[in-house]
């Protein structure tokens, strides 16, 4: 069996104020940091074979503090990288609602045909997790994953292993900073489980 725990990255500066990071990218808060550091004693007596990254500094980082491990032993994957929200990245959630309303409703309420200006959809972002995905899981037939990314990332990856439609994609279960989803693989079968657990908080 192929257990992969799924974690979305530690809270950042700019999470903490709002603001949009996509593919920038802003450091680690001290909560942040705190919460990682949880996330990794609640998985420490768990052997891990390999871990897995988004190549930003947030989801490095975060994978470091989680797994214990150098950045140089964690295997960066760019399919793993946020939606590219093009030209909304390092602005303001606030001003691009009050700037874009039309654009803003479409993202929430119509995922599945949204487009960030000058960057990416749900469709395009959801193909290259799936792709990173295959690729990861055809290279470790067993054992025990740590996977480290973003909210939309993770979520646009669990509709394509629970083959939910990205319509639906603001209904599934929110994705907490530092939030833990594993999956099991056997025989070809896959199981979503503990999807956005956030217990070892407490």
């Amino acid at each position: 069996m192929l257990t992969v725990y799924l974690v979305r990255h530690a809270q950042t500066e700019w999470n903490a104020q709002g603001i949009v990071q996509g593919w920038k990218d802003s450091p680690l808060t001290k909560d942040g940091a705190e919460k990682a550091e949880l996330l990794g004693r609640h998985l420490k007596e768990i052997p891990l074979d390999a871990v897995y990254a988004s190549p930003t500094e947030r989801a490095v980082k975060t994978a470091e503090i989680v797994s214990g491990l150098p950045a140089a032993s964690i295997r960066k994957n760019e399919g793993l990288m946020e939606l590219n929200y093009g030209s909304w990245d390092g602005r303001r959630a606030a001003d691009i609602q009050k700037e874009e309303e039309a654009k803003v409703t479409t993202f929430f309420t119509e995922p599945h045909l949204f487009e960030a200006p000058g960057g990416d959809t749900f469709a395009a972002l959801q193909k290259r997790a799936a792709t990173a995905w295959e690729s990861i899981v055809d290279t470790h037939n067993e054992g025990r994953i740590l996977l480290v990314s973003h909210s939309g990332t993770l979520k646009c990856l669990l509709a394509y292993l629970k083959q939910e439609s990205l319509e639906y994609f603001w209904e599934a279960p929110s994705l907490a900073n530092c939030s833990l989803t594993h999956v099991e693989i056997e025989n070809g079968k896959i199981v979503v489980k503990d999807e956005g657990n956030v217990s070892h908080f407490e």
